[in-house]
């Protein structure tokens, strides 16, 4: 059964928006997962204009909203906070926390205040509207950590942060209650990390970025004097996720997340492009471009601080993975490589597992150590062969 059919069924109201849906050439559904709501039926240079425009959050809701309560009560609610986007040939909206199981929502799509933004005309009457609500029993499963980076077991002494993924939204209350820091006798390390309150989670709650205490790392200053550093070289450590930390179903983890790392030597020195490899595909190709670097990077400035660029400094579209501990970065382009000249384009503020930028160190001592504060970005240029056929004997 499609969750139109079940809309109607839960409600019994479904007969005029399906007429709507009809007149308008608009659909509405949600995933079945029940994590977000689509609205589809634009065709796709409508779509592209959408996103051009770069609508904010109060702009979306003027004609694409979800509320909590039914047909009959959810105009006295406000519209509920989230992510707006365009992807897969569709408007979607993903809740800032997840939709409950045996509550009501309500879907209300304007059709002609989209169609003043698009120069696509649609009756002014029409407003669809679509109620809806699921068992307990179709509840999103058990959260679980998906990810940890970095991704390596041997780590600075100067590390300065954690990225924890996790499978579902996270509940972000006193998160720190349940993530810790202990040594090798799996004692606690005191005040390893920055206490952001309800820590700093992104969009989804799905992500937390965990900040160690840069009081303990930078030398001569606050914490680092008194308290001492956070990590010791040569020595075993744990990061430890409890078990109790849920998600916003309220369904805590399975059980106790550990990621056991040994300390390295202290890291205060730029990364260097200079040092970098780079691996180039063949022109009429989507293969990837391959670039080796010197050591590991911060994982979530890698996904956006390097871009590919044309002749024409034309962003190149493509995807971005890493791999080997974060020392391989590799970019899979939308469309096929041109022959010709391109470049890679580096933001300055990118940096490595302890801070380190490309144009300065995370622990310098400015009156010994002249900081680059130009913002200048760092260009790699390379070429792209043209493919040489396969002689066939």
């Amino acid at each position: 059964m499609g969750l139109a059919a079940a809309f109607c069924l839960i409600f019994g109201s479904c007969l005029s928006a399906s007429i709507q849906e009809k007149k308008s050439g608009l659909s509405i559904s949600v995933t079945s997962d029940w994590r977000k709501v689509e609205v589809a039926g634009l065709i796709e240079n409508r779509l592209s204009q959408l996103k051009k425009i770069g609508l904010k959050r109060k702009k979306w809701q003027t004609f694409f909203s979800v509320y909590v309560g039914d047909e009959g009560s959810f105009e006295s609610n406000p519209a509920m906070l989230g992510t707006y986007k365009v992807e897969d040939g569709k408007i979607s909206f993903i809740p800032r926390f997840y939709f409950e199981p045996e509550i009501a929502y309500t879907i209300v799509v304007k059709p002609a205040l989209l169609g003043k933004l698009l120069d696509i005309e649609f009756p002014d009457s029409i407003r669809m509207i679509h109620s809806f609500s699921f068992a307990s029993d179709k509840a999103i499963s058990k959260p679980v950590v998906s990810r940890v980076y970095p991704t390596g077991d041997k780590l600075p002494a100067n590390l300065l942060r954690f990225y924890i993924y996790f499978s579902e939204s996270m509940n972000e209350k006193n998160t720190f209650d349940f993530i810790k820091i202990l040594d090798s006798k799996n004692q606690e390390v005191t005040d390893a990390f920055v206490d952001i309150k309800n820590g700093l989670w992104d969009s989804e709650s799905r992500r937390l970025t965990v900040i160690l205490h840069p009081g303990r790392i930078k030398r001569g200053v606050g914490l680092n004097l008194t308290m001492g550093e956070t990590f010791t070289e040569s020595k075993k450590y744990k990061l430890l996720i409890k078990k109790e930390l849920h998600s916003s179903f309220g369904h805590s983890l399975p059980d106790d997340f550990v990621k056991e790392f040994e300390i390295l030597e202290h890291d205060r020195v730029s990364p260097n492009y200079k040092n970098w490899q780079l691996i180039t595909p063949g022109a009429d190709t989507t293969e990837p471009l391959q670039l080796t670097l010197d050591k590991p990077l911060d994982h979530a400035l890698l996904m956006r601080f390097i871009e590919v660029r044309d002749s024409a400094d034309v962003r190149i579209i493509g995807t971005i993975s890493l791999s080997n501990n974060e020392m391989a970065w590799v970019f899979t382009p939308e469309k096929t490589w041109n022959h010709g000249s391109y470049k890679l384009v580096v933001n300055p503020a990118l940096e490595d597992l302890a801070g380190n930028r490309m144009d300065h160190p995370f622990d310098v001592n400015t009156t010994k150590y002249s900081v680059d504060e130009s913002g200048t970005q760092i260009t790699i240029k390379f070429k792209i062969a043209k493919s040489v056929p396969t002689q066939l004997n």
